[in-house]
């Protein structure tokens, strides 16, 4: 540790400077060595906590007690005599509080240099600045609040204290050290080791122009492309978040609000936003959970025993089921691609992901054997239309629909899309490593918890932002000199980049292919495609008038077992379709149901826990319809069974 000593005398401008140390204390109002002496205990701890990167790549760094020089004072309106408990200091926005619809806003401008400058965050509700500190990245200093001073004394640390954010005054002083620092860095647009060596191998790679786009960013750590695509493009709205102002400047501010958080408390951290913490680990050679040295690959924790929340709820109104999606249960990823529809929605396909789980743990290698394989898992990115009684173009092409992850049994998705939609979805399965697959899962399951951002049908599709995950787990280079945005060109590209084979694994037929190749072995027709389209049309009644008409008197049992099966086929497309038309009919109840059932959650990010509430009672209200419909189609399987 480098060593710091004073330059002091009593009445006098009193400096702590560390000689060789990072940070360097500027006391410009003297306040006598007790401040001076726990200063220098603070900036040491504040030292120890940086990852070795960030203080050898930027120069030492003043930090100084001093108030913004601005037209609105520091919290005005309390007095720093009556302050006896952290309440009155903290943003009224900190997660957890009690207090609602105070969120903090910030106002960002440009120096000299083009250089974003952070200016203080107000609160919305009442108006008072609530400026921890900030940094000036012309002269390299960090400003802090003059009424943090009370905090670093013993007596404060063990006073002050709240039930949110980072606990207490003191580690909030703390934090903001840190949070200033990273912008430091941020700021400075460094280049680190491992980076300028793929920069030196630059003529060598065929990627070379995507090598050379990567170098020339303008920031350190926010412009980072991977950075980019684990938070996603066009982030507008974190669900659940450590800290509402992570929020303001998108990015700049994204990154120093969760390396405070990630530096602070990485254990929680790891459990919340696990594949942030995975690239800050991996990007500054760094983990604060372990020993707060460089990192070594024997030192990383399973993922099962960071006490990640892995659980799952998936709702059928108006109940849920849970599901384990932890990542050692996931024997493989597939690529799952769907068909164009004849809506103009989906006219140009879909994308999304499979997951095959398996019901207990797997070993590195190891396959899920027949009795402990689980129910296939389908996770997508698409437009949030609940809401919507149509499809607006305009919103739809400029983002005025939300982007939401969904996640659904197997059997679900081919409701939707073979039965209700009559799509063919087809299975690539993916070409990851074991450590890639647990990214993957990760980022899903985060997104799953706290992603809500805006869907554009053009340019922030299912398709982009499959690829961005692809390109957050893989790296920078993936997808570098190309940019699908339609389902079937990223096909293309995935193909290219050989992570998936040209031929599907498998391929779930829509339910018109289905009713046709059960009618060719039951008739041997060539009508088989016009019958298929009737006989979804046709009432049970006269669906059975039909069958009648056109089977055999004589069928042998291979021939009665054909008819059933075409029936089978038949009767569940009805019972989609029907499902979807009532649901539509009772719209505005299902949507009351929807809000009716709660999600309460712990945490932000993945959860800590959860649980979900449907009020007693709660029904389908078209229940007693459906059972009336499914009835009757019953009734003509039945009928043939007898046959």
């Amino acid at each position: 540790m480098r060593g710091l000593f004073f330059a002091c005398s009593l009445g006098l401008s009193c400096q702590l400077w560390g000689g060789q140390g990072f940070y360097r204390f500027d006391q410009t109002l003297p306040e006598g060595p007790q401040l001076e002496h726990f200063a220098q205990i603070f900036l040491k701890q504040a030292e120890k906590l940086l990852p070795p990167v960030v203080r050898d790549h930027l120069p030492p760094l003043t930090v100084v007690f001093k108030e913004r020089e601005s037209n609105i004072p520091f919290l005005t309106s309390i007095s720093t005599a009556k302050v006896t408990a952290a309440s009155g200091l903290i943003p009224l926005s900190l997660p957890n509080c009690g207090e609602e619809g105070a969120e903090s806003a910030s106002l960002e401008e440009e120096g000299d240099d083009g250089a974003p400058e952070e200016q203080p965050p107000v609160s919305a509700s009442k108006g008072h600045p609530l400026v921890y500190g900030d940094y000036n990245h012309k002269t390299h200093t960090i400003r802090l609040n003059p009424r943090f001073k009370l905090d670093l004394t013993t007596q404060n640390q063990e006073n002050r204290m709240y039930r949110c954010g980072h606990g207490s005054m003191y580690r909030l002083l703390l934090a903001t050290v840190i949070h200033e620092t990273a912008h430091a860095y941020d700021f400075s647009n460094i280049r680190t080791s491992a980076e300028q060596k793929e920069f030196a191998a630059c003529a060598s790679d065929n990627r070379c122009d995507a090598v050379k786009k990567f170098k020339n960013r303008h920031l350190s750590v926010s412009d980072h492309p991977v950075f980019k695509k684990i938070v996603h493009d066009g982030l507008t709205k974190a669900l659940a978040s450590p800290d509402p102002y992570e929020r303001k400047n998108s990015y700049i501010e994204y990154f120093a609000v969760n390396f405070e958080f990630w530096i602070m408390d990485p254990i929680e951290f790891n459990k919340h936003r696990p594949a942030l913490a995975a690239f800050f680990r991996e990007y500054f050679g760094y983990d604060p959970a372990v020993g707060r040295g460089q990192m070594k690959k024997q030192r990383e924790v399973p993922t099962e025993q960071m006490g990640i929340m892995t659980k799952i709820p998936l709702i059928h109104y108006p109940t849920f089921s849970e599901i384990d999606f932890a990542p050692n249960k996931v024997e493989r990823a597939d690529f799952f691609l769907i068909a164009a529809g004849s809506a103009g929605e989906s006219r140009f396909g879909h994308v999304s992901f499979r997951f095959k789980m398996c019901k207990r743990s797997l070993q590195p290698g190891e396959t899920c054997s027949a009795e402990d394989k689980a129910e296939d898992l389908v996770t997508t990115y698409a437009a949030d239309l609940r809401e919507a009684t149509w499809v607006n173009p305009i919103k739809g092409l400029s983002g005025g629909y939300f982007s939401a992850t969904s996640m659904v049994y197997l059997p679900t998705a081919l409701d939707n899309y073979a039965y209700l939609e009559s799509r063919t979805l087809e299975a690539y399965p993916l070409k990851l490593t074991l450590r890639q697959k647990e990214k993957l899962v990760l980022q899903v399951l985060t997104d799953f918890w706290s992603f809500e951002g805006r869907y554009k049908f053009i340019s922030k599709n299912c398709s982009t932002e499959a690829r961005d995950i692809l390109k957050s787990i893989l790296g920078v280079h993936h997808f570098a000199s190309q940019y699908p945005i339609m389902p079937m060109k990223l096909k293309e590209v995935l193909i290219k980049e050989n992570l998936i084979d040209p031929k599907p694994i498998h391929v779930y037929t829509s339910a018109v292919e289905k009713i046709e190749k059960r009618l060719e072995l039951a008739m041997g027709t060539d009508k088989k495609k016009k019958y298929a389209t009737k006989l979804i049309g046709l009432a049970p009644q006269s669906r059975m008038a039909w069958y009648k008409k056109h089977m055999k008197s004589d069928l042998k049992y291979l021939d009665k077992m054909a008819w059933r099966h075409v029936e089978e086929e038949v009767s569940r497309a009805r019972q989609v379709k029907e499902t979807h038309r009532l649901g539509v009919k009772y719209s505005s109840d299902m949507r009351r149901l929807t809000k009716e059932v709660g999600i309460y959650r712990e945490g932000y990010g993945i959860p800590s826990d959860f649980r979900v509430v449907i009020p007693d009672g709660a029904k389908l209200p078209y229940q007693e319809e459906l059972a009336v419909f499914e009835a009757a189609e019953k009734a003509v399987h039945t009928a043939l069974s007898a046959k």
